[in-house]
């Protein structure tokens, strides 16, 4: 279970990215007096985004599931 929600930290961190990226580019176009909304596809695809979400939860699950003997203290 801690190894599918390491995978899913995972992808809460690069979704967090694109937001902030998401977001730098609006500011920058806000001082440009430029169109506000940079467009939403150029920072995030949802389909690709949501595959990737799952394999990381697999993944993690997966070497949860593997390692879980090795793993001696909370750290």
């Amino acid at each position: 279970m801690a190894g599918a929600a390491g995978g899913l930290v995972v992808e809460a961190v690069a979704f967090l990215t694109n937001l902030n990226e998401y977001r730098q580019a609006r500011r920058k176009a806000r001082a440009a007096r430029r169109k506000l909304v940079p467009h939403w596809d150029r920072f995030f695809d949802p389909r690709p985004d949501a595959l990737a979400a799952a394999t990381r939860l697999i993944l993690g699950a997966a070497a949860g599931g593997l390692f879980h003997g090795q793993v001696t203290t909370m750290l």
